[in-house]
C-alpha cells in the first residue's frame, strides 16, 4: 500500500514533499524532501530546530511563538 504524500506549498512554489512512513497517533511521521522553495524558508526552520535542541524553559510560550511565528506568517499550505 502506498503511503500518503503531501506537498508543502508557499503560494505556487513547492517548498517540499512530506512522505508518510509511520503513524503514531496523533502524529503522522513523514520524510521531508526539499523542493525549489526550500532555500527561501530553510533558515526559519533551522532556527526552530536550534530552539528545540536547546530545550530552554519557556513557561509563557513566548520564545516558542517568536520562533514559530515567522513560519506561520508565511501562510504555507499542505496539499
Amino acid at each position: 500500500m502506498m503511503e500518503p504524500t503531501w506537498r508543502l506549498m508557499l503560494g505556487p512554489v513547492l517548498v517540499g514533499d512530506l512522505h508518510q512512513y509511520e503513524v503514531d497517533m496523533p502524529w503522522w511521521i513523514c520524510r521531508f524532501v526539499p523542493g525549489p522553495g526550500w532555500p527561501g524558508v530553510r533558515e526559519l526552520y533551522e532556527a526552530f530546530e536550534q530552539w528545540l535542541d536547546r530545550r530552554e524553559p519557556d513557561p509563557n510560550g513566548i520564545k516558542g511563538v517568536e520562533v514559530i511565528g515567522p513560519i506561520a506568517a508565511l501562510g504555507m499550505e499542505l496539499e
